[in-house]
């Protein structure tokens, strides 16, 4: 039991985590002039640009989909093993792969962390 302490911990962590950061669609406050604007505007497309803006709404929500399994996969490696969750994110081993190495071998919770705070922190280009 004493040891399903910590394992719980990060799980609850995980979670709040990865929930923190979910999006939600907001709820769409329309008033009837701007649903008759919206219907002027939808029935001003041709069908062929219809298709295509359908077409365009899907790849989207692919890449959206994608890049969210991707972002949990990564941080269930985060907890399991930080230091492939950070080269995986990074795509090489560099300074922060390391830092999460040597965070990982001396305390395995301050590497948790911090392989968290690198997974969701944003792309630096």
């Amino acid at each position: 039991m004493h040891i399903m302490r910590p394992i719980l911990f990060c799980f609850l962590l995980l979670f709040c985590i990865s929930g923190a950061f979910a999006s939600y669609p907001a709820a769409p406050s329309l008033s009837i002039e701007s649903k008759k604007n919206n219907s002027q505007l939808k029935s001003s497309f041709r069908p062929e640009q219809k298709v295509k803006i359908g077409a365009i709404r899907k790849l989207i929500r692919k890449q959206v989909e994608a890049e969210k399994t991707e972002l949990a996969l990564l941080l269930i490696l985060a907890v399991l093993v930080p230091p492939l969750a950070v080269f995986l994110k990074e795509g090489q081993i560099n300074s922060r792969f390391w830092i999460s190495l040597l965070l990982t071998l001396l305390f395995w919770l301050p590497g948790v962390i911090y392989t968290m705070l690198v997974i969701l922190s944003p792309q630096q280009a």
